[in-house]
């Protein structure tokens, strides 16, 4: 918690929602706030002390009923999930556009899984994106280039940043080598064909073309974005800028590499097998999704999730029509429960 309440860096991923719920309560982190909000401070941490130890002893009561939610089928949690998560979306902008941006959003989180692109850096850099575009305009209207580029402090991060960068490469590629060298070897590598061999059968074949194709996605868009800060004004164009060549740079190199797997593999691959039946999967929740959204449009979300949650648990999950009555009941109850004393408001649909 060090670095995301002293410098507004979180530290992982948990600590970036920690950050997002602070900056929109208008809570800004950083040296000031330790200095003129030490008491908030200090109720943050022990808050989460407190909770670290009485989640302990509740783990040690509560383990063995916890552990048969590992049993319950995903779309009997799906049922429950969609509607709590659609209605959280809609808090912040308080408008149901933002319905597809969350659909399309878990349609790339979906693609950088398949495609191992860590989803970690995106929620990161989306809570860091105004206070870093914020800072960046006073340090380069207050200092010319060549001044605060020179500052110790900045030396400093630039060096962890250059060390960071270059550790993984170096593991990127001794692992390349063990691999290469590993296949080179006749026994050993018929042992990691008959080990890779069973494994393969649960994991999915992602063709190389996925990797590329999301590559150049990502590098339009900053050519995209690039093309867009145009039309700003030259302080506002500061950070589009800095950020679409950067964005663009990396993304030539992940091309590069991108393309080397391509070679490597002889081709860009098919949709065929594991992958072909994922992506009818996909294909077939995003109907789903797309469901609930237009009948939150039509109806608002407590009708809208009561028509999805039945049919979607008689038809997906195949649950017994009374226990499907009393479980959308349950999860319609939890969504008013949360309007009524969480103060969070409920999409209004053009009928109802």
């Amino acid at each position: 918690m060090i670095p995301t309440l002293l410098f507004g860096v979180p530290g992982a991923a948990p600590f970036a929602l920690l950050l997002g719920v602070l900056l929109i309560f208008g809570i800004q982190p950083g040296p000031d706030l330790i200095e003129q909000d030490l008491d908030l401070v200090y109720f943050i941490v022990w808050s989460f002390a407190i909770a670290s130890v009485v989640g302990a002893i509740l783990a040690f009561f509560m383990a063995r009923p916890l552990a048969r939610l590992s049993y319950v089928s995903f779309p009997v949690l799906a049922a429950a999930l969609v509607p709590l998560l659609f209605m959280s979306g809609f808090q912040e902008p308080l408008h149901l556009g933002v319905f597809y941006t969350m659909l399309l959003l878990g349609i790339v989180g979906w693609l950088c899984k398949i495609s191992d692109i860590p989803r970690a850096p995106f929620l990161i850099a989306y809570v860091l994106a105004i206070p870093l575009e914020r800072y960046y305009y006073i340090t380069v209207s207050a200092f010319e280039p060549g001044e605060w580029m020179t500052r110790p402090f900045v030396i400093a991060v630039a060096l962890l940043l250059v060390i960071a960068v270059c550790v993984v490469v170096y593991r990127n590629v001794k692992r390349q080598k063990v691999a290469e060298n590993t296949e080179t070897d006749g026994d050993v590598a018929t042992e990691a064909a008959a080990d890779s061999s069973a494994t393969n059968e649960d994991k999915m074949n992602v063709p190389p073309f996925v990797g590329v194709a999301m590559t150049v996605g990502a590098m339009l868009f900053f050519v995209a974005a690039f093309v867009l800060a145009t039309d700003f004004s030259p302080n506002g164009q500061l950070f589009p800028y800095a950020a679409s060549i950067l964005g663009f740079g990396l993304g030539s190199v992940a091309l590069v590499n991108d393309l080397r797997q391509v070679r490597r593999q002889g081709g860009f691959g098919r949709v065929e097998g594991a992958f072909r039946a994922q992506l009818k999967v996909v294909g077939i929740s995003i109907l789903w999704l797309l469901a609930f959204v237009w009948l939150v449009f039509l109806v608002g979300m407590y009708v809208g999730t009561a028509v999805f949650a039945l049919v979607f648990l008689r038809v997906v999950a195949r649950m017994k029509p009374h226990f499907a009555v009393i479980y959308v009941a349950a999860i319609v109850g939890a969504l008013y429960a949360l309007e009524r004393f969480a103060e969070l408001m409920a999409p209004v649909g053009w009928l109802i």
